[in-house]
């Protein structure tokens, strides 16, 4: 989707719906299989080494579509101090917290734990920064999209909430991240 020139619009001729959808399909396959991937890699390495390999492996695919591109990294000290922090909480030590959670955590629950983003998300906007109104629509979404996680991994993943809990809210807290 382009916008045209001079507006942030895009008209319906310019939407590729199948390419969309398409998209779309890619996006949720490849973030929901991090978690069997995940638990999968558990069983040979351990979670810090784990998590390095995939942040790096991230890192070098992001770096390539940079160079790809043409585009120039930033040289000043402010703005790899902000990567820096940005890194640990957005890759790093959320997916820490998940690796290590994960240990103890089916990966179906780990997914849907992970999946209350939104929520925290709504949530910490409306209560930090004060720019979020709270609208029975924008709640209703944010569980709406929490009950369609739980329905497409399927309701037995929740069959061991409660048990194991201090890796349970590590996931959650890597959810908050």
């Amino acid at each position: 989707m382009v916008a045209k020139a001079g507006t942030n619009r895009i008209t319906q001729s310019e939407i590729n719906r199948p390419k969309e959808y398409l998209l779309l399909i890619l996006l949720a396959s490849l973030w929901g299989s991090s978690y069997l991937f995940t638990r999968i890699g558990l069983e040979t390495l351990p979670p810090a080494t784990l998590v390095a390999m995939r942040v790096t492996i991230a890192a070098t695919v992001l770096l390539l579509v940079v160079w790809q591109r043409g585009y120039k990294l930033p040289t000043d000290r402010a703005t790899w101090r902000n990567f820096l922090i940005q890194s640990f909480f957005n890759s790093f030590g959320a997916w820490i917290l998940v690796a290590w959670g994960q240990q103890y955590v089916e990966s179906g629950l780990a997914t849907v734990l992970n999946s209350t983003s939104p929520i925290f998300v709504f949530l910490l906007t409306w209560l930090v920064t004060k720019h979020e109104t709270v609208t029975a629509r924008k709640v209703t979404g944010a569980f709406v999209g929490l009950a369609g996680v739980i329905l497409i991994i399927g309701v037995n993943a929740l069959q061991s909430l409660g048990q194991q809990v201090v890796a349970q809210l590590a996931i959650l807290l890597s959810a908050m991240l």
